[in-house]
């Protein structure tokens, strides 16, 4: 009897590898789908009479994910952010900024060995992707804040997103929960495209880049963040 009932066995592991390998190749493929739409930088929300809720860097996080187009590999990891704050009136977000900690870059999913976890940490902190020595920081400023007609989230906001040298202003969904003394702010995961941030290693801006060493242009990203009055 276990001679028929180990191949099934192996089967249907096979089967359920399958389908984990073609969610997550989707959910890659669709990255320019997700992409956050991107316009010029424009003009910091300030409101004078806002209360401040301070963003706590204990209780937020970036989780990131960046992938080769053509060949499954791919790493998942965190960004802490460094300090920030909202600004809220009637209830309501109406502005804020929050600052990330490049120098916190991490991956969770590293599974080979110290030095080549450092030799992965060295590379993406280098100019060839985010010169973190020269920009230790990122930021992001609330242009608008707008309520979101179709459900999917409460919020729709926009923002200027400043990393290495470059400042763009991104339109991302959020679900912001105001109460008496928190503010929590998440979002789904989206996309951008680190070529208009400047970050080109492997990517389609590059010349001679061959199929397989492609890294997608687009990187996922989602938000978790909570405030304190």
């Amino acid at each position: 009897m276990s001679n028929h009932l180990e191949p099934r066995t192996m089967k249907t592991a096979k089967i359920f590898a399958l389908a984990a390998l073609t969610v997550t190749a989707v959910a890659c493929n669709n990255a320019s789908e997700q992409e956050a739409n991107t316009t010029e930088a424009q003009e910091v929300a300030n409101v004078e009479t806002a209360e401040k809720y301070n963003v706590s860097a204990d209780a937020g996080m970036i989780s990131w994910r960046g992938f080769k187009t053509n060949v499954d590999w791919g790493h998942d990891g965190t960004i802490k952010v460094k300090e920030g704050s909202f600004q809220v009136e009637g209830n309501e977000l109406v502005g804020g900024s929050f600052v990330i900690d490049m120098e916190s870059m991490d991956t969770q999913d590293y599974e080979k060995t110290e030095e080549d976890y450092g030799k992965l940490m060295g590379h993406l902190m280098s100019d060839d992707f985010f010169s973190v020595s020269t920009y230790p920081t990122a930021t992001f400023e609330i242009t608008e804040v707008m309520e979101n007609t179709n459900g999917e989230t409460s919020h729709i906001v926009k923002g200027n997103l400043t990393m290495k040298d470059a400042t763009n202003n991104i339109e991302i969904p959020a679900n912001i929960n105001v109460t008496e003394n928190n503010v929590e702010f998440s979002t789904p995961q989206f996309s951008i495209d680190r070529k208009k941030w400047n970050v080109m290693f492997a990517s389609t801006g590059i010349e001679g880049v061959t199929k397989d060493q492609l890294i997608d242009d687009f990187i996922l990203l989602s938000v978790d963040l909570t405030a304190t009055k």
